[in-house]
């Protein structure tokens, strides 16, 4: 089971700019995009297993309801419309010449709740 879905990236960011962002050669191949979004969701699915590898919570996370927790699956959702986003061009820096752009608040967020997960200060509806 997926943390990231496609409906997510879409109401997170718009099926608009989610569809633009996976779309690299600007072709509308929807084979292309629908691989490249299943790409995305498996990167994220990835990072959020990672990151919070050595919680005590099972992995995959799920409820005792058998489904994703709501917090994983934002954060998954913010991860996975990041890193489509990732492939297309920076458009803007700061001032230490980190990428800046319209996702970066999703990403830092997503980050925040990582570390809030891990330190305890979130405590998930998972097993």
């Amino acid at each position: 089971m997926a943390y990231a879905t496609t409906t997510g990236m879409d109401q997170k960011f718009g099926d608009e700019n989610i569809t633009k962002w996976s779309d690299l050669d600007n072709d509308g191949d929807t084979d292309n995009i629908a691989a490249r979004k299943a790409a995305a969701i498996v990167a994220a699915d990835a990072e959020v297993n990672t990151r919070l590898g050595f919680t005590h919570y099972r992995k995959p996370f799920v409820t005792t309801a058998s489904a994703t927790p709501a917090i994983i699956a934002d954060i998954a959702n913010a991860l996975a419309g990041c890193w489509l986003k990732d492939a297309r061009d920076q458009e803007t820096y700061d001032d230490q010449g980190e990428p800046r752009d319209s996702v970066t608040w999703h990403r830092t967020k997503a980050y925040k709740m990582i570390d809030q997960i891990i330190s305890g200060q979130i405590r998930l509806d998972a097993l």
